[in-house]
Parts: structure tokens; C-alpha cells; sequence
């Protein structure tokens, strides 16, 4: 592949996280034991995240109050690949496009987050009937009232 623009770059790491979960899904398949998934694969294939994945920030961010978030949260990324994965209705090029569609970070405050982790509950999931493959990546924080400037 050859890679011109940072778009492409994020579209092949997509690819490729999702092959590696497809062989994890298979080696499972194959010895019974569930290995290799972790959280925290996202961050240091694609750093600084700021210069791949970034939306924005919120608009209530200031320069002392600014807190890195993923607007998926990764254990959610993680888990609905495992997931479409397994249950074989997607092409490895239609998970890495959703992928990379989902796969955004933003500026939030220490109080946004609080708010999204803590009293909406949404540390690790996304809104209640939220899809990862048409969804809007944005819905979890629509849903706690944060607003973003876009970058």
C-alpha cells in the first residue's frame, strides 16, 4: 500500500488491528483461550493521537483545564471488533473503514469527563442502541451536552 496522506495512514493501521483481532479471533477459535486483547493497543500505533485521530475540543476547554478523551472509548472499539469479528457479516476493509470512523479523540475538561464516566455511565460504552458501524462517533458526547470546535 502506498501511503500518501495521514488519512491512509490511519485507514492501513485500522486494516491492520483489525486482522490482528481476526487472528486473535481465530487462534481462540482454534485452542479455546481467549489472549491478546488489550485496551491500550490504540494509543501507541497511532501517537501522538492528536496528529491522526483528533476531532476538537470542547468548548469549555481551557489551557490548564484539558483532558485527552476517546470520543469511542477503546474498550468499546475493542470489544464490537471482537464482536462483528465473530459473527463474520463484515469484510476486514468495512471494520477498518467504522474504524476509523469511530477512532477520534478530543480536548474535554476534567468536569465533561467526570460527567461521561461517572454520571452518564459511559466510560466504556456508548449510548444504549448505538451502532458501531453506522453510528455517530459523536453521540456520547451529545449525550452529556458537550459541544465540540472542531480542528
Amino acid at each position: 500500500m502506498d501511503i500518501k496522506n495521514r488519512e491512509e495512514l490511519v485507514y492501513a493501521t485500522c486494516l491492520l488491528l483489525v486482522k490482528h483481532y481476526r487472528n486473535l479471533a481465530a487462534y481462540e477459535a482454534n485452542s479455546g483461550e481467549r489472549l491478546g486483547y488489550h485496551t491500550r493497543v490504540f494509543t501507541p500505533l497511532l501517537h501522538p493521537e492528536r496528529k491522526f485521530c483528533y476531532l476538537g475540543q470542547s468548548e469549555k476547554v481551557t489551557q490548564e483545564d484539558k483532558y485527552l478523551e476517546h470520543v469511542v472509548p477503546c474498550g468499546y472499539m475493542m470489544y464490537e471488533l471482537e464482536r462483528l469479528i465473530k459473527a463474520g457479516k463484515h469484510s476486514d476493509e468495512e471494520l477498518a473503514r467504522a474504524l476509523q470512523k469511530n477512532w477520534k479523540v478530543a480536548d474535554l475538561t476534567e468536569e465533561e469527563t467526570q460527567k461521561l464516566n461517572v454520571e452518564l455511565k459511559l466510560k466504556s460504552t456508548m449510548p444504549e442502541g448505538w451502532d458501531f458501524m453506522t453510528g455517530n462517533p459523536e453521540d456520547r458526547l451529545t449525550q452529556a451536552g458537550i459541544k465540540l470546535i472542531k480542528s
